[in-house]
């Protein structure tokens, strides 16, 4: 499945999220004009068993939103327990 999100079962992989802002969203601004998009950065970071920060992405469109993170140039979507497990302010 090139080219495709997938849920990563290994999510353990992940072992804190911090708060991580970019400058624009210490500015109070968004990524795109829209609000939407396909790879949009939040505003955390997870913190990976390999010691290694990774930003988390949004992809958003209409009322809904995934969140994902990018491992070995894939996007491996975060499921929302894992987010409720790292006490990640939904």
């Amino acid at each position: 499945m090139e080219g495709k999100a997938m849920v990563n079962s290994e999510l353990d992989i992940i072992r804190r999220i911090i708060y991580a802002p970019m400058p624009w969203h210490l500015a109070g601004l968004t990524y795109t004009a829209s609000g939407y998009g396909a790879k949009i950065p939040s505003r955390w970071m997870a913190v990976c068993r390999d010691g290694r920060k990774r930003r988390i992405y949004v992809v958003c469109y209409s009322n809904a939103a995934s969140m994902f993170i990018v491992l070995g140039g894939k996007k491996t979507i975060i499921p929302e327990t894992v987010l409720q497990q790292h006490q990640f302010p939904l």
